[in-house]
């Protein structure tokens, strides 16, 4: 795992022993910071673990002078430093994307590394509020709308980010904290659908709940590559496959659920609705396979309720 060293900028690889770190969670833009940017812009040599050679310094988050580009990142690690934290992940300029090994073992921990982070700072950067959650009762209101139409709401990748880390905070453009995900719960539950006791209960509570409750969570997501709204999922439904851009969203949600079948005895996969209901004559044979091929397809698929048992019924009764 790769981390940034939030006072220095420098970047360092932790094979074992990973020491605590904030990580990042947003929608990407344009010219984000790479890895292989990252060399130019930050100044970091990654081979020697050297310091960048010229630093920028703000006494308070987001107010740095240097490349727009870099103002997220410079953002990020002023607010974890802030926080008593030395090291920072970022999924822009931390993951080599260029090595189809290291992106795939990165997407296959993805979940993991959110999971294990000591804080996830959400950066909603299409909200700009002055006020927090704390303040009076109707720009609270205000301030809950804009939150859930921020569109990190509806991005593939950020529902892991908002289910696996236990702490998370959510800070608007201007790195001003909105609430955290305990304070925002509610609203955060209205928005998504999912409820409050699987935000707020972790990574066992999710275990719990039947897949296709799961996959429901995803059906109003979108990527900006179709494999990627499978590959968004493998954590949230425990399993791992190596990536195959190239293949297809279709192909890859296919392989998705095959993985998760053979691992769990779960029939709630069978829940789904067609989107295309009349649109069979498109298939060979006239019809659909057992399983469906998106994850819109469960979209009526939430709440679902699992039994350990079924209750006893006496003969005769209805």
């Amino acid at each position: 795992m790769r981390l940034i060293n939030t006072q220095t900028l420098r970047m360092r690889e932790f094979l074992s022993d990973v020491p605590p770190y904030a990580i990042l969670s947003h929608t990407w833009g344009d010219n984000e910071v790479t890895f292989a940017s990252s060399l130019t812009l930050l100044k970091t040599d990654i081979s020697t673990h050297q310091p960048p050679l010229s630093q920028q310094s703000s006494s308070h988050p987001g107010e740095h002078e240097g490349p727009k580009v870099i103002s997220k990142i410079a953002g990020f690690c002023d607010l974890a430093k802030g926080d008593g934290y030395e090291w920072g992940w970022v999924d822009t300029c931390c993951i080599d994307k260029s090595s189809s090994a290291e992106l795939s073992e990165a997407i296959n921990s993805m979940y993991r590394w959110y999971a294990d982070a000591a804080v996830c700072y959400v950066y909603l950067s299409d909200v700009d509020s002055s006020r927090s959650v704390t303040e009076t009762r109707p720009n609270y209101d205000v301030l809950v709308k804009d939150i859930q139409q921020s569109r990190w709401f509806i991005r593939g990748w950020t529902l892991q980010e908002l289910l696996a880390p236990y702490v998370v905070e959510f800070y608007d453009a201007k790195w001003r904290i909105v609430g955290t995900k305990k304070e925002l719960c509610s609203a955060i539950t209205a928005k998504t659908g999912i409820p409050e006791e699987v935000l707020l209960g972790g990574n066992a509570c999710i275990r719990r709940r039947p897949g296709a409750e799961r996959l429901s969570w995803a059906s109003d997501r979108t990527t900006t590559r179709p494999e990627d709204l499978a590959y968004c999922l493998l954590g949230i439904m425990d399993v791992n496959m190596p990536m195959v851009y190239g293949e297809g969203g279709k192909k890859a949600f296919a392989r998705l659920l095959d993985k998760y079948i053979r691992l769990n005895n779960d029939h709630s996969l069978l829940l789904w609705v067609d989107a295309h209901p009349f649109a069979a004559y498109k298939y060979r044979g006239g019809g659909r396979a057992a399983l469906a091929t998106q994850p819109s397809e469960f979209k009526r698929s939430q709440p679902l309720r699992t039994w350990t048992h079924f209750p006893e019924r006496q003969i005769g009764q209805q």
